[in-house]
């Protein structure tokens, strides 16, 4: 691990950071949830973590809002693509969501999105050597989920465990023609308006990404 930027941050803060950018972002700029530019932050936040603690930036390249095969036809795109230089099909995808708000009523529809993504990503002709496909969602445990009644409401999030969903495709990968692949669900739980402490569920995926060795 290398971190060039910022020594003095835990892992944890630079793991949170991405998507505390985002949430300031669109808490003061009116429509911001919906701007590219809040987009852009998220994924600019994760390239520099990446570029910073697991990927070695003169071995590997950093490219955002690419399309891939899909299995459905066409093409899918992903946030962040992270591609070896020398070997330029081994390739580590992420995809991002940062929940803000009301989420408990869509918990069922993020959860089939995680599903459905994976298969549109690897149930396709192309298959894949050493590579990994992470999808990361922030969700903090508490978000504001007003009503008409009551503008000021929030909720505690309560995200569905996929565990074993993720441990089932992971079984099909080598069966299916891919070799050495992983597929990784990280929901990363913080406090929205607090100091950054108790940062939970980026470790599992930390723990794939030290260990590339390619």
């Amino acid at each position: 691990m290398n971190i060039e930027n910022g020594g003095s941050m835990d892992l944890s803060e630079l793991w949170v950071s991405p998507a505390k950018k985002a949430y300031e972002y669109s808490r003061l700029k009116k429509g911001g949830n919906r701007s590219s530019v809040r987009t852009d932050l998220l994924n600019e936040g994760v390239i520099q973590l990446l570029r910073s603690a697991y990927f070695d930036p003169e071995k590997w390249s950093f490219e955002r809002e690419i399309k891939l095969p899909c299995s459905r036809g066409g093409t899918f795109k992903v946030d962040i693509l992270v591609r070896n230089k020398k070997r330029p099909k081994i390739i580590h995808v992420f995809l991002l969501k940062a929940v803000e708000r009301s989420y408990n009523k869509n918990r069922q529809n993020y959860g089939n999105t995680l599903v459905g993504e994976t298969m549109r990503l690897l149930a396709g002709d192309i298959k894949y050597s050493d590579c990994s496909f992470n999808w990361v969602d922030w969700i903090p445990r508490e978000v504001p989920s007003p009503t008409e009644k009551n503008p000021n409401r929030t909720e505690t999030t309560r995200p569905c465990n996929q565990e074993k969903e993720r441990i089932l495709l992971q079984h099909c990968l080598e069966p299916f023609g891919h070799s050495n692949c992983s597929i990784t669900f990280s929901r990363i739980r913080y406090d929205l308006g607090s100091p950054l402490t108790g940062v939970e569920g980026w470790q599992s995926l930390h723990q794939v990404l030290e260990n590339i060795s390619v």
